[in-house]
C-alpha cells in the first residue's frame, strides 16, 4: 500500500531530475560558449579604434562555433558589450555612445546570451513545461589589469620597444635631461597628503615596504608592500609626472636602493609600472616626450624587473646593479652618466620572451613578444 502511494511521487521526482539534468547540461554548453566568446573578443583589444569592431566580430565567431541545446549559438552584435573592467571594485562599465570612453579605456568584453526555452516535458506534470537559460561572461584583456597600487614609475612606450625587438627586454631609463627623459615618476598614486617627491615616496612605500618600513619582496621576486595609502590610475588618464629632479631630495632613490640591497647583495625585484603614451614617437625621438607636471597619458601597464639604479648628482657615485639582468650593450647605462634606472620587461616563464602586450599597453600597437593572456573575471 505504501509503495502504491509513494510510487507517483518517486516517478515525479525522477522525471523532474531528468529535466533539470538536461537544463543543467544545456546551461553548461551555453556558458562554455559565452566564456569562449568573451575571451576571444578580449584578445583583440589593442587600445586602438580598429580593435573595437574586431573584438565584437571575434567574439561572435568563437561563440557561434559552439553547440548548445539543439543548434549552434547565434550571437549578434547586441550580445557583445565592450567596456572597462575596474579591478579594484570588480565592476564593469559599458562603453557609452557619447565618446567619453576611448579605445584606450576599453579593456574588457562582456557576452550575454539567452537560449530559446529548454523543454521540460516530465517536469511539466508538476511544474513549468519549459525553462529559460541565460548566461553571461566578462573577460579582461590586455596588460595586467592592475589599476591600484602600481609602482610610481612610468616608462614611455617608445623606450620599451627596442629591448623587445632585440629580445633583451632591457630599458635604460633616463631622467637627467628634459631632452632625453624616457621615464618619469607619477605623483598621484597615493591617497596620502603630500605633493611631488613626498607623494612618490608614499607610493613606493605602499608598493614595496611593510608598515615597519622594511622592504618586502615575495618568493617570486615581486614587491609585496602593505598597500597602505595606495591610489589608482586608469588607462587614458593624464597623470602629473616628475622627472629626476626630486630623485635625491626626497629619498625615493634611497628607498629603491634599499629594495635592491634587501638581501645584503644586489637583487632585482618585480613591479607593475605604468606605460606612457608617446603618441607614436620612435625610439630615437623618445626624449621628445615631456615628463610634465601638467600630465602624461597612461597607455597601460607592464611588469618590469628593476635591477639597477644610479641616483646621480653625487648621491651615489657608482651604479648599483644586478649584472645578471643586464644583457644590453647600451653604453649610456653601462657607464654612469646621470640619473638612471635600469629595468627589464618581465619575461614570460613559459617562453622566456619579453612578456608584453599591445592590448592597452602600447599606443604604437607593438606586437613583439608574448601577449598577455585574457582572463575571465565574471
Amino acid at each position: 500500500m505504501l509503495v502504491a502511494i509513494m510510487l507517483p511521487m518517486i516517478m515525479a521526482f525522477v522525471a523532474f531530475s531528468v529535466d533539470m539534468g538536461n537544463v543543467y547540461r544545456v546551461r553548461t554548453q551555453d556558458q562554455a560558449a559565452v566564456d569562449s566568446a568573451a575571451l576571444a573578443g578580449a584578445a583583440m583589444l589593442d587600445g586602438t579604434d580598429d580593435g573595437l569592431p574586431a573584438a565584437i566580430a571575434e567574439a561572435k565567431t568563437y561563440g557561434n562555433s559552439h553547440y548548445a541545446y539543439t543548434s549552434n549559438l547565434s550571437l549578434a552584435d547586441d550580445n557583445v558589450t565592450l567596456g572597462h573592467w575596474y579591478v579594484d571594485s570588480k565592476t564593469f562599465t559599458p562603453m557609452p555612445n557619447n565618446g567619453s570612453m576611448t579605445a584606450f579605456d576599453v579593456n574588457a568584453v562582456k557576452v550575454e546570451y539567452a537560449l530559446p526555452t529548454v523543454s521540460t516535458p516530465f517536469a511539466s506534470i508538476v511544474g513549468p513545461s519549459s525553462l529559460a537559460v541565460k548566461t553571461s561572461a566578462i573577460a579582461l584583456g590586455g596588460g595586467q589589469g592592475t589599476e591600484a597600487c602600481v609602482f610610481p614609475l612610468g616608462i614611455a612606450d617608445c623606450a620599451i620597444e627596442p629591448g623587445v625587438v632585440d629580445g633583451s627586454c632591457d630599458v635604460c631609463g633616463k631622467m637627467q635631461s628634459a631632452n632625453d627623459d624616457n621615464v618619469g615618476w607619477l605623483t598621484s598614486l597615493t591617497d596620502a597628503n603630500g605633493k611631488g617627491g613626498k607623494a612618490i615616496n608614499t607610493a613606493v612605500l605602499a608598493a614595496c615596504f611593510d608598515e615597519g618600513g622594511n622592504p618586502v619582496v615575495d618568493s617570486n621576486g615581486r614587491c609585496a608592500g602593505s598597500q597602505n595609502g595606495c591610489g589608482t590610475t586608469n588607462i587614458g588618464d593624464e597623470e602629473p609626472v616628475h622627472n629626476g629632479n626630486s630623485f635625491n631630495n626626497n629619498n625615493y632613490c634611497d628607498l629603491i636602493t634599499q629594495i635592491l640591497q634587501r638581501n645584503g647583495s644586489v637583487d632585482a625585484f618585480t613591479v607593475t609600472a605604468v606605460v606612457f603614451d608617446s603618441e607614436g614617437l620612435s625610439a630615437e625621438d623618445c626624449g621628445d616626450l615631456q615628463m610634465s607636471a601638467s600630465g602624461v597619458k597612461v597607455a597601460g601597464f607592464v611588469d618590469v624587473d628593476i635591477f639597477g639604479i644610479d641616483c646621480g648628482n653625487g648621491k651615489k657615485s657608482e651604479m648599483i646593479m644586478d649584472s645578471d639582468y643586464w644583457s644590453s650593450e647600451n653604453s649610456e647605462c653601462n657607464t654612469p652618466s646621470g640619473k638612471l634606472i635600469m629595468v627589464s620587461v618581465h619575461r614570460d616563464p613559459d617562453t622566456g620572451k619579453c612578456d608584453v602586450t599591445p592590448k592597452n599597453s602600447y599606443s604604437s600597437g607593438l606586437n613583439n613578444g608574448t601577449p598577455a593572456r585574457p582572463r575571465l573575471v565574471q
